[in-house]
């Protein structure tokens, strides 16, 4: 609010948002007439702001201090580049040569939008305190004022529910931080929390993920490569904004604010008894009492004398919730409706490592036989088919099958079909195969080879053509499965013509094409041992 005074003068007053949405009046008060209402959130120019910041270390040094920021990008339409880069369809891109003015700029064009939610994925734990901390090595005094002095200081959070917590609390008065990670990680069990992971999961599509170790060589290159960085990072800002949406996680999140009377950002940052306590203190204020501390034993009052609070408050919510469902029915605005679900729903309810579990001895324990998947696929190390046929398999089958099979449960997983495992020879030296010699068989009979044969043995010689065409039907294939699985990834970073450095380790498809890659490196070298003159 914006008051003109004839001398010159300007009086600005900033209302906060939580004070907005948070209706000290209680729940009657809200749940009719213009009292819903407020205005639509988007991923256009009137919606949230989202944002990524894309940084590597400079090559000589190590310390987090002397790293450089490389990229920061706004998912408004802007681009803010150090270094030259190709344009970018949909955005306006501003390239500098200079961290200092890359960072000034940016603090700018957030103080102009002025908006009223800033949103990404890890931006309070990563993005904000990266940020700030280069804008101090740098001395960039202005851009800490983004509204007023923005500080980043650790904290810590607590519950039964989601356990101890490290995070960083970043102060933007009258700007609300809606971290989706944190979204994720309340509302939603998942087996792996990354934004590719839950862009999966939710809108069923993926990004290009690029990894750390060859961002400098990217942004080092030419302006191709470094607009390449900049596509990667906008899909950083600009998908937030898409799960936002699908999960109505704003109007939800509004909702259950008006429905507790907490702060907006108390519902990312405090556990459950902040939102009892806040609705006990609202109902003692409107009935005009005090909540002393005493004892539950010292004092019992029967419904007859006087209705307890939590009845009450108990009573309001499901009161509520029946008129949100009946005008739920009624309406025909899609957006109104999608408020009235979201009231509905909040009356109702008032970083991950890929790993596999590998061979290991008897008693060890499964931290111990945890191994990166990549490492055990090149190796050929064989995994603990025992752990997952019990813990993956075996109890989600049980259950599914028990009221099928009955007494005869038990011989579902105890009968012929069940006891062929196939385990590759491993290629790690490591346990005893440091102790042993590779020696080359016959393609045909698996005979030992002397030392001037390289594919069949004597006896399998006039079988060598077919055994030829065999293993070249093989290779076919495994080129044209890989060719699929490339063009495939090719499609998901939105092009056809650049090589594909995604290295998600959360998506199936990474793992096929790595796979198809080596199972295509194996028969190549199989079939080089046809080196024969015919």
């Amino acid at each position: 609010m914006r008051t003109d005074h004839s001398d010159g003068v300007h009086s600005v007053v900033r209302l906060t948002l939580w004070n907005i949405i948070t209706s000290p009046l209680g729940i009657p008060k809200y749940v009719q007439g213009n009292y819903q209402l407020y205005l639509p959130f988007s991923t256009d120019a009137d919606g949230p702001l989202g944002w990524s910041a894309l940084c590597r270390a400079a090559d000589s040094l190590v310390k987090e201090q002397s790293q450089r920021i490389e990229q920061y990008y706004q998912s408004l339409g802007n681009t803010t580049i150090q270094g030259t880069s190709l344009p970018v369809a949909g955005t306006h891109t501003l390239c500098f040569d200079r961290e200092n003015d890359l960072l000034v700029n940016c603090a700018e064009f957030i103080r102009i939008c002025d908006p009223d939610i800033i949103t990404g994925y890890n931006i309070q734990n990563f993005d904000f305190p990266y940020i700030l901390k280069r804008a101090s090595t740098l001395k960039v005094l202005r851009f800490p004022f983004l509204d007023l002095e923005t500080k980043a200081k650790d904290s810590r959070f607590s519950s039964k529910a989601l356990g101890i917590r490290g995070n960083k609390a970043i102060n933007i008065e009258g700007r609300l931080q809606v971290d989706v990670l944190k979204i994720m990680q309340r509302d939603h069990k998942l087996r792996s929390y990354t934004l590719n992971s839950v862009s999966a999961h939710f809108l069923g599509e993926q990004k290009e993920d690029i990894h750390h170790s060859i961002i400098a060589d990217l942004q080092n290159g030419n302006d191709e490569t470094r607009r390449r960085l900049a596509i990667y990072c906008l899909k950083d800002a600009y998908l937030p904004q898409r799960l936002l949406d699908k999960l109505m996680c704003i109007i939800n999140y509004i909702e259950m604010a008006r429905v507790t009377g907490v702060p907006f950002n108390y519902l990312l940052t405090r556990g459950q008894q902040i939102k009892v306590i806040s609705q006990l203190y609202r109902k003692a204020k409107q009935q005009g009492l005090l909540i002393p501390n005493m004892n539950p034993e010292d004092i019992f009052l029967k419904t007859s004398v006087q209705k307890g609070m939590l009845p009450i408050i108990l009573e309001d919510l499901i009161g509520a919730r029946k008129k949100a469902k009946a005008d739920l029915k009624k309406e025909t605005d899609p957006f109104k409706r999608a408020v009235l679900d979201g009231r509905q729903l909040a009356l109702k309810v008032c970083d991950c490592v890929s790993y596999v579990i590998i061979k290991g001895t008897k008693d060890a324990v499964a931290y111990e036989k945890a191994e990166d998947p990549l490492y055990v696929l090149d190796m050929n190390i064989p995994i603990d088919t025992k752990y997952y046929l019990e813990n993956q398999l075996a109890n989600p089958l049980m259950c599914i099958f028990k009221p099928i099979l009955g007494v005869k449960l038990s011989s579902l997983l105890a009968r012929d079909h069940v006891r062929t495992i196939s385990v590759a020879a491993p290629t790690s030296m490591r346990g005893l195969m440091k102790f042993a010699v590779r020696t080359a068989t016959c393609l045909g009979c698996r005979t030992p080879l002397p030392k001037d044969e390289t594919a069949v043995c004597i006896n399998c010689r006039p079988k060598m053509v077919d055994l030829y065409q065999k293993h070249l039907n093989n290779m076919t294939q495994l080129e044209e499965k890989y060719s699929r699985l490339w063009t495939q990834c090719q499609r998901c970073q939105g092009s056809l013509h650049q090589d594909v450095l995604c290295s998600a380790q959360d998506c199936p498809l990474f793992y096929m094409r790595k796979k198809a890659q080596k199972d295509l490196n194996d028969a190549s070298k199989t079939m080089n041992r046809f080196a024969y003159e015919w």
